[in-house]
C-alpha cells in the first residue's frame, strides 16, 4: 500500500464508524481501501478504556493465505501502535501451551489464517468471549465447512446465545459475497446470518462519487478471436516445445489465444511504467505462456514476463476443509519467499507482466496495473470481480479473451449483467436478513475438555492428524498418519479408521456411526479416536499431544512434582557435620562422660627440617674442611653428582639444608647417621609393600653424613613417634564414625557396613585411599532401574519417548543435586582432604563453624551432591541387596515407588492379571535360545518382536524396550563390579558401554537369537537391512565386543538391539517382576563375551587414537573428513570418509553411519601410518625440531641431578623409620 492509499477517505471513515456500532460486511471492489477501514476500526477498538482488573480483549484479523498474513500484519504495524503478532500455520502447529499463552498475552492484534484461529479456539488457548474485534478478510469464503464458518458456528453463535454482550464485533471484507449464482439472494442472506452482520455496499449513491474519483473503474473489453489464426506464434511454439515437454499437449486454440493476447499487449510497447497481469487457470499455462512471450520477436524486446502461481494438490477434493487449509498454509509458507520475490520485482518494474493464476486475485498488494487480461475462461462472478479490481491505473483496461461465439464469451456477458443485478440487490434489500435454516450436520455432538477446549466433528480429523505427526518414526517407518476406509451402508456411509501404533490405545481401529456423507463418516471416526486419546492422556486438555518436557518449561518428575531446573553454581557452600564441636553448647548433642587418668599434656613442635636417625659413628677420613665429593663418596649416586658440583662444603650444606645450619667450623668431625623412615602415613589403608633392594645398595644409599654440631639427641621413646604418626588417621576415623552414624540414624538406613558407608560419602579429592566412584557406578544403575520400573508401571499409556523424559527428569544430576540439598544429605559428606604429612584439623582449613562448632561451612563442587547420593545406593545394594536400596530410596523420597515389591503394586497386578498364555509355537526356538519359557505372558514375547510398521492392530515393542534397557544396564553393572570391585571406575564405565552397545546386542540378536527371522514388520527396507546385518554378524567374533569393534566399526539396524531389550523386559514381566530370571537369561546370552572382559585398560576407538597420533606428529596435513552422499533411489544417506596424509589418500570408506565411516577410515589410516616410511614423509615438525632437542637435553639434565627443592623433599622422605631407635648419647 502506498502512502497515499493509507490516507482515510470519507467513505472509509463513515463505514468504520458504522462498524464500531454494529457488525458489518463491506462489499467493495479490490483497491477501494477495505483494509484501511479495518485499520481505522482497530484503532477505535484498541483506544477504548478498560475496567481495572478486567479481562483484556484481543483483536483478531483472519485472512485466507499465509502470504496475506504477513502483508496485512505489516500494514497494521505501520498504521497503529498496537503490538501485532503474525501467526503462521506451519510455524505455530508445534508450539507448546506456554508459548501460545505467552504470544497471545504479548499481542494486541493477532493476524492469522482462519484455520490457525480456529485451532487456537478449539484448543482452549483463548476464548472468543475475550476478543473485542474479529476481522474476516475475503469473507465470501465463509460458507459450508470453511474454517471461518466453523469459527462462527462453533464459537461465536454459541457464545452469543449464552451472553450476547460477550462476543466480539465482526467486520467482514469482500469484493463479492456471491457464491451461489443460482440463488444470489439466499447466498447473501446465508452469509449475513452466519457472520451476524449486515452487508454495506460502497457502490451506493452515498459513496459513489468519492469512490469513483479515488478508485477509477477499468474500461472493460471482450476480445473475441478466431481459433483458426494460429500462424503468428507457430515458430514460438516450436521453440518452446523443443525444450518443454509440457508443450506436447497444447490445448486447441492456445496459439490463437496467445496471438490475441499479443495483439492486446502490442499498443503498450511505448508506455512508460507499463504493468499488466494476465490471469490463467492452470499453472502449466502460466509457465508455457511466459516462454512463448519470451520467444515471440515482436514483444520479446520489451515484455519482461514472470509467472506467479500457486501449488498443485494431489487428492485435494478428498481432504476436508481443515486439512485443505492446513496444507495450503504450509504450501504458501514454503513458496512465499519465491512469490514475494516475484511480487517485489513486479512492484519495482523489473518485471512488467505477471502471468498469474488465481493466487493473484485476492489480497496481494500489487502496483496499479494498466492492463488486466483474463487469458482463460472466467468461471465465477467472484473471480471476475476480484481480477478486475487489479486494473486500478487511471487509464486501465480489463480485457477478457474468448473464442468467437463461444460459451465463455456468453458467460462473461452474463457476469456483467449479474454484477449489476447484485449491486441493485445490495442497495434494495430490506433492512433485516431472512432467517437461515440450520446447515446440515450442525447438530452433531461436541466434546469439551476441563480447560474448555472444544472438539467438534469438523476439527477431529486435523486434531488426529496433528497427534499422528508427532508419533515416533524411524528410517523404516513412513510418516505416521491415520488411514480411512469408507463404504456405503444402508443408504449412509461408514468409515473405518486405523490409528498408527501408540501405547495410549489398546485398540487402534475405530468405526463411525452411519452418516449421510463420506466426510461426516470420516469425521465421526476421527471424533471417537480423539476422545479416546484424550481419555488416555495422550491429548492434553488443550487437545494437543501430551509431551513430557526436558526443558525448563515447568517439567515434572515421575510422581508429578514440579522440578526446579535452575542449575546450581559449580561450587557452593554447604554445612557439614563436625563431631569436634562444643557439645555442651548444643541441645542436640549427647555427651558420654568417663574418667581417664593421664599426665599433663605437653606441646611438641615438629618441623619438617628435623630428621631422625641412629648414630653410626664418626668419620676418621674427612672433616668439615674436606671437599663435598669426599664426604659424600659413599652416598647415593644422586648425592654424589650433586656434591661434585660444589667445591666448598659449607656452601654445599646451605644448598642442601638452608641457612639454618649456621656456622660450621672447619675442624668439626663428620658423623655417620643411619636415617630412620619416620614419615607420617595414612593408616586407614594398608601400607604399600616396600621395594626390595640389594645389600650393596642399602649400604651406599641410606647413610647420611652431617657435621657433629648439627646433631641433637632426644630421650623421647620411639613408641611416641610411632603413635603420634597415627593422629591424622585416627582423627579421620573418628569423623567417619561420627558422620556415618549420624547419617544412618537420620535417614533410618538399613544396617550397612560402616566402611562401605564411609566410602560412599568420601570425595575423591579427600585422598584417603578410597572414595565413592565405584559405588556411584553401581548406585547409578540401581537408581535407573528402580525409577524405570516405577515409570513403566505408573504410566501404562505413555510412549517410550515420554517414559524416557519422565525418567530423566527424576534421575538427572540437576534433580539429584537439589534433592541432596533439600533432604539434608549434603550435611553428611566427607570432602575433607587427608594430609598425614602436614596434618591440619578440618576446623582450621578455611572453614566457618557454627556457634556450637557442630557444623562446618565449606565450599564443595556441585557434582559431589549427586554422586554421593548414587554412591549411597550403591553401598546399600552391595551390602543389603536391591531391596535394601529400595528402602533407602523410600527414606530419601526418590521417585522409585516406595518399598512395596514391584509385583504387588496395583499397576503390576493389572499387567499380571490376564489370561495365561504361552508363546506361539513359532517362537519356541527363541525361548530355547534365551533359556526361558513364557508361562503366563506369551503375548509379551510377540509384542517384543513387533515393529511399529507391522500392519496388524497390535502394540509394538517400544515400551518394553525402555524397560529392558534399564535391566540390561543393571546386569552389566553388577557383573562388572563383581569381576573387578577395585578396578578403576573409568574402566568399569567403559566396559559397560561396550557390553550394552547396539553392536553387541545386534551380534547376539543375529548369531544367537536369529532375530532377523522373527521380527514382525511390514517394511521392505527393514527386511533388507536385517538380512544384511545377519550376514555381517558372521564376520565378527564375540571377543571383538570387548575390543570395541562392534561399537565403533559396525552400525546395524537399531531395531535388533531394541528387540533384544524388549525381550528382556518381557521375561521380567512374565517372571512376576523378578530380576533373577532375566539376569540368568543375560548370563546365558553373554556367556561367550564375558571371559574376554579386561578391566585394567580402556579401549580407545580408532579415531581417538588417530587424534592422539595427529597431536604427537604436529602434522597439518593429516585428517579424516566425512561427507554425505546422495544415493539415487534410496532414502538412506551414505557417508564417505577419506583419510588423507599430505597429498596422498590413505583410506576411503563408505557407511550408512557417519561415525562408522570415520572410524573405519581412521583405522585404515593408522595401519598405513604405522609404516615408518610413511611417517618420514611428514616435515611439519621440522620447524620445532630444535626446540624438541633442547627440551630433551633439559630433561636429561634434570634426570642426572636434583634441584634444591627436590633434594630437600627427598631428605624429608627419609625422616622416620619404624625399625630405627632414637639417637642416644
Amino acid at each position: 500500500m502506498t502512502a497515499a492509499s493509507l490516507i482515510p477517505r470519507c467513505y472509509q471513515v463513515e463505514v468504520a464508524a458504522q462498524a464500531v456500532c454494529e457488525n458489518v460486511i463491506v462489499r467493495a471492489d479490490t483497491g477501494s481501501g477495505k483494509t484501511l477501514i479495518a485499520v481505522l476500526l482497530i484503532r477505535s477498538v484498541l483506544s477504548r478504556p478498560t475496567q481495572p482488573g478486567g479481562e483484556r480483549s484481543l483483536v483478531v484479523f483472519t485472512t485466507p493465505t499465509t502470504t496475506l498474513v504477513t502483508q496485512q500484519a505489516g500494514v497494521i504495524r505501520g498504521q497503529t501502535s498496537a503490538r501485532v503478532k503474525a501467526f503462521i500455520g506451519a510455524e505455530v502447529d508445534f508450539w507448546k501451551v506456554e508459548r501460545f499463552q505467552q504470544e497471545l498475552a504479548d499481542a494486541d492484534v493477532v493476524v492469522c489464517t482462519p484455520q490457525v484461529w480456529l485451532n487456537i479456539l478449539n484448543s482452549g488457548y483463548h476464548s472468543i468471549r475475550n476478543c473485542s474485534l474479529l476481522i474476516i478478510d475475503e469473507c465470501h469464503h465463509c460458507n459450508k465447512k470453511h474454517p471461518s464458518a466453523e469459527i462462527m458456528r462453533q464459537h461465536y453463535h454459541p457464545s452469543k446465545n449464552g451472553d450476547p454482550d460477550r462476543v466480539p464485533r465482526v467486520f467482514g471484507m469482500t469484493a463479492s459475497p456471491l457464491w451461489n449464482a443460482k440463488n444470489p439472494a439466499k447466498a447473501i442472506s446465508d452469509l449475513e446470518a452466519l457472520l451476524d452482520a449486515r452487508i454495506v455496499e460502497l457502490h451506493t449513491a452515498t459513496f459513489r462519487s468519492e469512490l469513483e474519483q479515488n478508485t477509477p473503474k477499468a474500461a472493460e473489453t471482450l476480445v473475441e478471436f478466431d481459433t483458426a489464426g494460429d500462424t503468428l506464434v507457430d515458430d514460438a511454439r516450436l521453440d518452446v516445445a523443443s525444450d518443454d515437454p509440457i508443450d506436447d499437449n497444447v490445448p486447441a486454440g492456445f496459439a490463437a489465444r496467445t496471438n490475441a493476447l499479443i495483439d492486446v499487449l502490442r499498443p503498450y510497447e511505448a508506455k512508460r511504467d507499463f504493468a499488466a497481469i494476465v490471469f490463467v487457470e492452470q499453472r502449466v499455462h502460466a509457465a508455457r505462456l511466459v516462454r512463448m512471450l519470451q520467444a515471440v520477436p515482436d514483444v520479446a524486446g520489451w515484455l519482461r514476463p514472470a509467472a506467479l502461481v500457486g501449488h498443485g494438490r494431489t487428492g485435494w477434493k478428498e481432504l476436508d476443509q481443515a486439512e485443505r487449509e492446513r496444507q495450503l498454509g504450509m504450501e504458501v509458507k514454503e513458496a512465499s519467499p519465491g512469490q514475494q520475490a516475484i511480487v517485489a520485482k513486479f512492484r519495482s518494474g523489473e518485471r512488467n507482466v505477471l502471468i498469474a493464476t488465481k493466487v493473484a486475485e485476492e489480497g496481494l498488494d500489487f502496483r496499479a496495473c494498466n492492463l488486466v487480461v483474463r487469458f482463460d475462461a472466467l468461471t465465477t462472478v467472484t473471480g471476475y470481480i476480484q481480477s478486475r479490481g487489479r486494473a486500478r491505473a487511471a487509464d486501465a483496461r480489463y480485457v477478457v479473451l474468448a473464442a468467437q461465439g463461444s460459451l465463455e464469451a456468453s458467460r462473461y456477458r452474463d457476469f456483467v449483467q449479474q454484477e449489476a443485478e447484485l449491486q441493485g440487490l445490495y442497495a434494495d434489500r430490506s433492512e433485516e436478513p431472512d432467517e437461515q435454516a440450520e446447515p446440515d450436520l450442525d447438530n452433531l455432538p461436541t466434546y469439551t475438555t476441563p480447560r474448555g477446549a472444544l472438539l467438534s466433528h469438523g476439527s477431529a480429523v486435523s486434531t488426529l492428524s496433528g497427534f499422528c505427526q508427532l508419533l515416533k518414526v524411524d528410517q523404516f517407518t513412513p510418516l505416521q498418519k491415520p488411514t480411512f476406509a469408507i463404504a456405503a451402508n444402508f443408504g449412509g456411509w461408514v468409515a473405518e479408521l486405523r490409528v498408527p501404533k501408540t501405547a495410549a490405545l489398546s485398540e487402534h481401529t475405530f468405526v463411525s456411526a452411519p452418516m449421510p456423507t463420506r466426510r461426516a463418516a470420516k469425521q465421526n471416526a476421527a471424533f471417537q479416536a480423539c476422545i479416546a486419546l484424550h481419555r488416555a492422556d495422550a491429548l492434553d486438555d488443550h487437545l494437543l499431544p501430551l509431551r513430557a518436557s526436558r526443558s525448563d518449561d515447568a517439567p515434572e518428575d515421575v510422581d508429578g512434582r514440579a522440578l526446579d531446573r535452575r542449575p546450581l553454581p559449580s561450587n557452593l557452600e554447604v554445612q557439614l557435620v563436625n563431631p569436634f564441636g562444643n557439645v555442651f553448647a548444643s541441645s542436640a548433642a549427647h555427651v558420654y562422660v568417663f574418667e581417664v587418668s593421664t599426665q599433663p599434656p605437653a606441646r611438641i613442635a615438629m618441623r619438617p627440617t628435623v630428621r631422625f636417625g641412629r648414630f653410626a659413628g664418626l668419620r676418621q677420613d674427612v672433616t668439615a674442611a674436606s671437599p663435598p665429593s669426599e664426604i659424600e663418596r659413599e652416598s647415593s649416586k644422586q648425592r654424589q653428582k650433586l656434591a661434585a658440583k660444589h667445591a666448598d662444603y659449607h656452601y654445599y650444606l646451605r644448598v642442601m639444608y638452608g641457612d639454618e645450619v649456621g656456622t660450621v667450623a672447619d675442624e668439626e668431625p663428620i658423623a655417620s647417621i643411619d636415617p630412620s623412615d619416620f614419615r607420617l602415613h595414612n593408616a586407614l589403608v594398608p601400607r604399600p609393600t616396600p621395594e626390595i633392594i640389594s645389600p650393596k645398595e642399602a649400604e651406599t644409599s641410606n647413610m647420611r653424613y652431617f657435621p657433629i654440631s648439627l646433631l641433637r639427641t632426644t630421650k623421647i621413646p620411639l613408641e611416641f613417634f610411632q603413635t603420634f604418626s597415627l593422629v591424622p588417621s585416627l582423627n579421620r576415623h573418628f569423623i567417619e564414625a561420627s558422620v556415618t552414624g549420624a547419617l544412618s540414624s537420620t535417614f533410618e538406613l538399613p544396617p550397612i557396613n560402616t566402611r562401605l558407608l564411609a566410602t560412599a560419602i568420601t570425595a575423591p579429592m579427600s585422598q584417603v585411599g578410597y572414595d565413592y566412584q565405584s559405588l556411584e557406578f553401581v548406585g547409578d544403575a540401581a537408581l535407573q532401574l528402580a525409577t524405570s520400573v516405577h515409570v513403566f508401571l505408573q504410566h501404562p499409556k505413555a510412549d517410550e519417548e515420554r517414559l524416557s523424559i519422565l525418567r530423566s527428569n527424576s534421575v538427572d544430576n540437576r534433580f539429584l543435586r537439589r534433592f541432596a540439598l533439600e533432604c539434608g544429605l549434603s550435611k553428611f559428606l566427607l570432602p575433607h582432604l587427608l594430609r598425614p604429612t602436614t596434618f591440619v584439623p578440618e576446623t582450621s582449613d578455611d572453614a566457618t563453624q557454627s556457634e556450637d562448632g557442630l557444623l562446618i561451612t565449606e565450599t564443595i563442587g556441585r557434582r559431589l551432591l549427586s554422586d554421593t547420593l548414587e554412591a549411597l545406593l550403591g553401598a546399600t545394594v552391595i551390602d543389603s541387596g536391591f531391596n535394601g536400596a529400595m528402602h533407602v530410596t523410600a527414606r530419601l523420597g526418590l521417585c522409585t515407588g516406595g518399598t512395596v515389591p514391584w509385583s504387588e503394586r496395583e499397576p503390576a497386578q493389572a499387567l499380571l492379571d490376564v489370561p495365561r498364555t504361552r508363546a506361539g509355537s513359532g517362537l519356541q526356538h527363541l525361548e530355547a535360545a534365551i533359556g526361558y519359557s513364557f508361562q503366563t505372558q506369551g503375548q509379551l514375547l510377540r509384542r517384543a518382536l513387533t515393529h511399529r510398521s507391522w500392519v496388524e492392530d497390535s502394540g509394538c515393542y517400544e515400551r518394553e524396550e525402555f524397560l529392558g534397557d534399564a535391566i540390561l544396564e543393571w546386569w552389566a553393572t553388577t557383573r562388572l563390579y563383581a569381576l573387578g570391585p577395585d578396578a578403576p571406575p573409568s574402566a568399569l564405565t567403559f566396559a559397560r558401554a561396550l557390553l550394552v552397545s547396539s553392536g553387541a546386542l545386534a551380534l547376539i540378536g543375529c548369531r544367537k537369537l536369529e532375530l532377523h527371522k522373527c521380527i514382525l514388520h511390514s517394511s521392505p527396507v527393514l527386511e533388507a537391512a536385517l538380512h544384511e546385518a545377519a550376514e555381517q554378524a558372521q564376520q565378527y567374533s564375540f571377543e571383538q565386543v570387548v575390543q570395541g569393534d562392534l561399537t565403533f566399526l559396525w552400525s546395524p539396524p537399531k531395531v535388533i538391539s531394541d528387540v533384544v531389550e524388549a525381550i528382556l523386559a518381557a521375561v521380567f514381566i512374565d517372571a512376576g517382576f523378578q530380576l533373577e530370571p532375566v539376569l540368568q537369561v543375560l548370563d546365558r546370552l553373554f556367556a561367550d563375551i564375558m571371559p574376554h572382559v579386561v578391566l585394567t585398560t580402556e579401549v580407545r576407538d580408532p579415531y581417538s587414537r588417530f587424534l592422539m597420533l595427529l597431536d604427537s606428529l604436529a602434522c597439518k596435513s593429516l585428517s579424516v573428513k566425512v561427507t554425505a552422499l546422495s544415493v539415487d533411489g534410496s532414502a538412506t544417506t551414505m557417508y564417505e570418509a577419506v583419510c588423507s596424509f599430505h597429498d596422498d589418500t590413505l583410506a576411503t570408506f563408505s557407511a550408512p553411519s557417519k561415525s562408522v565411516a570415520r572410524q573405519l577410515a581412521a583405522q585404515a589410516g593408522l595401519a598405513k601410518l604405522a609404516e615408518a616410511e610413511t611417517v618420514k614423509r611428514c616435515s611439519c615438525k621440522t620447524d620445532g625440531g630444535a626446540a624438541e632437542v633442547k627440551a630433551t637435553e633439559t630433561l636429561a639434565t634434570t634426570g642426572d641431578g636434583m634441584d634444591v627443592d627436590s633434594v630437600d623433599q627427598q631428605t624429608v622422605d627419609f625422616e622416620l623409620s619404624e625399625s630405627a631407635d632414637p639417637i642416644s648419647d
